[in-house]
């Protein structure tokens, strides 16, 4: 039924198809965008991860060796948490974009594609969001749940990475 009532639907002028193709090419471009915006996100991550062994080392190190900084040694337990929270809030922003990326690919894969070919133009989809800012936490639990800062703190390999350091603070404060 559906069909014929696409069936009866007019034409798209030349200026929907046009309009359709130049909606696509932004979509396509933001695509391109969200995919280096990932990946400037991972390299943004690894530099944390690379100031967080620096700054905890430096601080293990000079706690170990003077005297009287060992009772502080426990401290250093506090630097890794704040680095593991700035690399949740980078990820964070990047499971945005991310959730982003999967939307465009289910408008791409249910039919709503097929359906603006057919009405020229882009039906039920914004174009150009890149960190999706139109989805809403509070009224897309889906959202919500993709992108939630528990999910973007609970990687287990940056739990295991900044969980070791913490770990390793509160062994060598005990031990010294």
């Amino acid at each position: 039924m559906e069909t014929e009532q696409f069936e009866r639907a007019p034409k798209p002028t030349k200026a929907e198809t046009e309009s359709l193709s130049f909606q696509l090419a932004i979509l396509k471009d933001e695509l391109e965008h969200i995919q280096n915006t990932i990946a400037r996100m991972d390299e943004i991550t690894q530099t944390t991860k690379n100031w967080a062994i620096l700054v905890w080392g430096g601080s293990v190190l000079l706690a170990l060796g003077d005297p009287v900084l060992r009772d502080y040694l426990f401290f250093t337990a506090l630097l890794p948490l704040l680095f593991w929270y700035i690399d949740g809030r980078w990820r964070y922003l990047q499971r945005r974009s991310s959730f982003r990326a999967r939307k465009i690919s289910q408008f791409l894969n249910d039919g709503r594609l097929t359906d603006s070919f057919q009405m020229g133009k882009l039906t039920n989809f914004t174009v150009y969001d890149p960190i999706g800012s139109q989805y809403d936490a509070k009224k897309d639990p889906d959202y919500a749940n993709y992108v939630s800062m528990r999910k973007a703190l609970s990687y287990a390999e940056v739990m295991g990475f900044y969980g070791a350091l913490v770990l390793v603070s509160i062994f060598l404060a005990l031990i010294f």
